[in-house]
């Protein structure tokens, strides 16, 4: 048996999704797209906000 002790705190949500995705991990269940996975979009109007701020073409 397996048991996780999150903490009630301001970043539970973030360990509870945490503790999901490693559960679903050990179940060789799939985990889904990485928690930090931008879309395209995001990603290139982020990519062009830095250009931006750098001054870079």
């Amino acid at each position: 048996m397996l048991a996780v002790d999150l903490p009630l705190d301001r970043n539970f949500d973030l360990r509870l999704r945490a503790a999901h995705r490693f559960w679903l991990a050990l179940e060789r269940r799939p985990v889904g797209s990485p928690p930090l996975a931008q879309s395209t979009g995001v990603r290139d109007r982020h990519i062009l906000a830095l250009r931006a701020v750098d001054g870079c073409p």
